[in-house]
């Protein structure tokens, strides 16, 4: 059999095939409107966000209890109503679900409280509803790029106590381990505590640290006039 007759072939085997499948409906023309943005916009812009979070490092917090988390909830069903019901959302709703944690639950860092949370979340959730998609992926973006530092910094601390420690008990010095252990989680030190032999409180050495103060220069100093963009 030739090239032309095999391929000949094939169209009227896959003509045959399409033919036995069942009638199905056709996605809406993204008719809707979202914030700001008409459903063509909403829809590239909602693909685009998409494509680019799927790939972030998981940093979601649970969704709080309260007006902002029933807000969340309530965007979630209508978006899954969309899909159900063959709305006009239908071809971007899974796409938009699947995009809301990635945006709205973005621990802003890693020991982040509840009540920052729930800030964090009514904030987005506004921004969100109003179309502004672009303004979430750059906090999301912020976000990640500082999360993988504190990550990086966090494994080299424990890692650098893990071999002070161990080195402290294989030389014998017990006590100088423990120390070392009861020193690391004693926390943040009082400000009048005595910090050095010589009996400097905290304080004290502190304002030793600190740098005299001296005129911003020009350089430093982002005027009105210049443009935020890259800025976050």
């Amino acid at each position: 059999m030739s090239i032309r007759s095999q391929d000949t072939f094939q169209d009227c085997h896959n003509a045959e095939h399409m033919s036995s499948l069942p009638a199905y409906d056709e996605l809406p023309e993204p008719s809707f409107v979202w914030g700001k943005l008409d459903g063509s916009s909403a829809t590239d812009i909602i693909q685009s966000c998409y494509n680019e979070v799927v790939h972030w490092r998981r940093n979601i917090f649970k969704v709080p209890s309260g007006k902002a988390g029933n807000q969340f909830v309530r965007e979630l069903s209508r978006l899954f109503r969309g899909y159900a019901e063959g709305s006009a959302l239908e071809s971007i709703s899974l796409y938009a679900v699947m995009l809301m944690p990635a945006l709205l639950l973005q621990k802003p860092h890693l020991k982040s409280k509840s009540k920052e949370h729930v800030t964090h979340l009514e904030r987005r959730l506004a921004l969100w509803i109003n179309g502004e998609f672009d303004e979430l992926l750059a906090e999301g973006r912020t976000i990640q790029q500082n999360l993988c530092h504190q990550i990086v910094c966090t494994r080299r601390a424990k890692d650098n106590l893990g071999r002070i420690f161990s080195t402290l008990m294989m030389t014998g010095k017990v006590k100088a381990a423990i120390r070392l252990l009861s020193d690391e989680g004693r926390g943040v030190l009082s400000i009048d505590e005595i910090a050095t032999p010589e009996g400097d409180s905290v304080r004290d050495v502190l304002l030793m640290k600190h740098p005299q103060g001296q005129p911003p220069h020009p350089s430093a100093i982002v005027s009105s006039s210049m443009s935020p963009d890259g800025l976050h």
